[in-house]
């Protein structure tokens, strides 16, 4: 029940920032996360949840998708910088 950001630190994630969201289990979610330079503003089903800077993300770098091991996740029709 929440969305949450991190970047990695010497080898360990290290948590941005986080929000309490209610997910609704037994359907589809639609998350997105659009980044800016250093602000990032994430989505949830649509619904802006998350806004913050961060100063750590300098440039270009790659992404990635972790859930908890009691969820059960597909990712589908995911998009990088408007890329498939």
């Amino acid at each position: 029940d929440s969305v949450q950001l991190f970047h990695p630190l010497h080898g360990h994630r290290e948590s941005v920032k986080s929000v309490d969201v209610k997910v609704a289990g037994r359907q589809w979610h639609q998350l997105r996360a659009d980044f800016r330079g250093p602000h990032i503003t994430a989505y949830f089903d649509g619904k802006r949840v998350l806004e913050t800077d961060d100063e750590a993300l300098k440039g270009p770098g790659k992404v990635g998708l972790w859930t908890k091991a009691d969820s059960v996740t597909l990712f589908d029709d995911f998009c990088f910088g408007g890329l498939k």
